[in-house]
């Protein structure tokens, strides 16, 4: 405001400040300014007097926390009304929480009353507006320390966003085209608009035969009914080009389970009939609920269904953001309760395998914030609790994340180790992870593999310590030298009871050994 940045200028402060977002970050343009209001030489007020060289002028962030620290105390003392909350903005360059907390300042020392202006805001045009993608990648959102607040920030943000694009294509119609919800199978919107064009010419075809038998100035009526028949037609063609089909991830599963299912309904008793029809447009939830009552074979035939169409489920994920959870909750809802080791989990786990593959292709990024964020979250359970489905169960981390990014799978670990607790579990995830061949292992990655891998030796468990070495058996093969410096540690393995344990030792000996035999 204009008012504010008069009010500025009058002070005649060490620094201009022309960018509040950056220039208030280090509290030492606020202090300054809370040093022309407030100065004393009252013994008894010594203690919040505000020196000017007690605040340092970077802007680091261990400079920011020390110069607000400092603020803080001096603004709950003369009762400036600029909240920790404020400040946490102002220090972390929240957007327009500089602004803010200026003009919260400007009205309590002037007690006039000024107002930021959303004049930019509103004047941003809409391709340069954020996407949903760039809101959750904010510094902001990132550094929340808390998994379920930053969860619960994700979801926040996510929500907000789809509402304002609704009230944005009401308000500005003319930017978007009309959009259809319907529920289709295979067919595109090229072949709905020939189905229209075929029903007007069976319409036209009928109304020409009766033309035959009428006068000529019936002909003639007929000939301009003809020529707008003809219009209709092509307003028809234009209208379905312009109608936008939209697909969610309930309406090709809905078609899949209609598919296999609904012809073998229609002869079940009326109870269990009228149930699935209440179940109309959550087909998935039917199946979860009575998955153990039906057919094998109709489970696989879904399941395959499920495999083909893969491109199309993952497409609903980029277009609409509260489809990734409800996949996942279905996903997670069957593999619970399929046994391990049977065609339908194989099947079923190869249908989430081939739609992680074809999500990752259209947008890698959004595959792995969904997957990290919704996906390993449900999972957990799973790998922690049955140790049979946890093998197989690996291969699905896999999918999700980039093959060739270092940085996706350091986050992804790094997710596994706050969220599966028992440390065995995470060991042996680790290693399978590790031995899937998927992840390019650099300096970074290696370091990160090899002090888990010298956690799991602490392990009281045959198995883990096993799992462990493993681990430094394929890390052996890039870089022998660290591993040469723990040889204490694995001297005391080699006596270990557990066969496989000793059988790794083995395997990570002669892999050392074939990597010297290379460097001769």
């Amino acid at each position: 405001p204009r008012e504010v940045h008069m009010w500025l200028q009058s002070l005649n402060l060490t620094y201009k400040v022309k960018n509040p977002k950056r220039d208030l970050a280090n509290g030492f343009v606020i202090a300054e300014i809370l040093s022309r209001y407030y100065h004393t030489d009252d013994k008894e007020q010594q203690l919040f007097k505000i020196s000017m060289h007690s605040f340092d002028t970077g802007f680091s962030m261990q400079a920011k926390k020390t110069n607000w620290g400092l603020l803080s105390k001096i603004m709950k003392k003369y009762q400036v009304p600029v909240t920790d909350k404020d400040i946490d903005n102002v220090l972390n360059c929240a957007p327009d929480a500089a602004l803010q907390a200026l003009i919260k300042v400007y009205n309590f020392l002037t007690g006039k009353t000024a107002e930021a202006s959303s004049q930019a805001e509103q004047d941003v045009p809409d391709y340069a507006k954020p996407t949903i993608f760039q809101k959750l990648k904010d510094k902001q959102v990132i550094r929340i320390v808390d998994k379920n607040a930053l969860i619960n920030k994700a979801e926040e943000i996510i929500t907000k966003h789809n509402e304002d694009v609704q009230n944005l294509r009401i308000t500005r119609q003319d930017r978007f085209t009309k959009t259809k919800h319907v529920v289709i199978r295979e067919e595109s919107s090229k072949m709905i608009c020939e189905a229209k064009l075929k029903k007007m010419e069976e319409k036209q075809k009928k109304e020409s035969e009766d033309e035959d038998n009428a006068n000529d100035n019936r002909a003639k009526a007929g000939g301009k009914n003809r020529a707008n028949a003809k219009q209709s037609r092509r307003a028809a063609l234009t209208l379905a080009e312009e109608e936008t089909v939209i697909i969610t991830f309930d309406a090709i599963l809905n078609d899949i389970i209609n598919t296999i299912l609904s012809a073998k309904m229609e002869h079940e008793d009326k109870e269990e009939y009228q149930e699935y029809k209440d179940y109309e447009d959550k087909r998935g939830l039917y199946l979860v609920k009575h998955y153990s009552e039906k057919d094998p074979a109709d489970i696989e035939q879904i399941f395959s269904l499920m495999f083909e169409r893969a491109k199309d489920f993952a497409g609903t994920f980029t277009t609409n953001a509260v489809d990734f959870p409800s996949y996942i909750q279905f996903i997670v809802s069957l593999l619970s309760q399929i046994p391990a080791f049977t065609p339908p989990f194989s099947q079923l786990l190869n249908a989430v395998s081939e739609i992680g593959n074809k999500f990752l292709n259209q947008d890698p990024q959004l595959s792995e914030l969904y997957f990290i964020e919704y996906g390993l979250p449900a999972f957990v359970p799973l790998l922690c609790n049955n140790s049979a489905k946890c093998n197989e169960l690996i291969t699905i981390l896999a999918c999700y994340v980039p093959e060739k990014s270092s940085n996706a799978y350091i986050r992804l670990i790094q997710a596994m180790k706050m969220q599966i607790k028992p440390l065995d579990t995470f060991i042996y995830c680790l290693a399978k992870l590790l031995s899937l061949g998927s992840i390019e292992i650099n300096n970074e990655i290696y370091w990160i593999f090899f002090q888990h891998a010298l956690e799991g030796f602490q392990s009281t468990s045959p198995v883990t310590r096993t799992k462990a070495m493993s681990i430094l058996c394929i890390l052996g093969e890039c870089d022998f030298h660290p591993i040469l410096q723990e040889l204490g540690t694995i001297d005391k393995l080699a006596s270990d009871y557990y066969w496989e344990s000793r059988a790794q030792i083995i395997i990570l000996c002669s892999n050392v050994l074939e990597s010297v035999n290379r460097l001769e």
